[in-house]
């Protein structure tokens, strides 16, 4: 007896979820949050063309939001879309970078570089940004370290 695994796309559990987010996006179509639910489902269940439209949707509703521009773009891959793809993954490259989304600027340039492209060069605007972010990050890890050194050092000798 084998036990072969169902298709997402005949998963009775991501259909249900599929309806529901297109539920929300028709009942409420400025929601950025239904459009990427529904466009991560459609993912899921290999519907990429829709999938690209969802969250395509959602980087008009909030261009500042990098992982749509990345799921987008591998959407429009799979569906064949590759010059579009190019056009979403670079603008999501350059937001990514600005914001200091590693996972998701690196992401955008691995799928890039799939498809013999390189990720765009970055104005000095966004560098300096990224450069800011970046710097942020550490001075809140380091907080973080900090916090958790002082706590585990007042734990030691009794101090609470």
């Amino acid at each position: 007896m084998t036990n072969a695994s169902t298709p997402a796309s005949d998963d009775p559990q991501l259909t249900q979820r599929i309806a529901q987010f297109e539920n929300m996006t028709a009942a409420d179509p400025e929601n950025e949050m239904a459009h990427f639910s529904l466009g991560n489902s459609y993912l899921k269940a290999g519907r990429h063309a829709e999938a690209a439209g969802s969250l395509e949707r959602v980087t008009e509703l909030n261009p500042d939001m990098s992982k749509a521009f990345q799921l987008a773009g591998e959407s429009m891959i799979q569906a064949g879309w590759e010059d579009k793809a190019v056009v979403m993954l670079e603008k999501g490259y350059e937001i990514a970078a600005s914001k200091g989304d590693l996972m998701v600027r690196d992401a955008i340039s691995k799928a890039l570089e799939d498809l013999g492209r390189t990720p765009p060069l970055l104005s000095a605007e966004i560098e300096a940004e990224a450069a800011r972010c970046r710097n942020q990050q550490v001075r809140q890890g380091l907080g973080r370290v900090l916090a958790q050194v002082l706590t585990e050092e007042y734990s030691e000798h009794g101090v609470h």
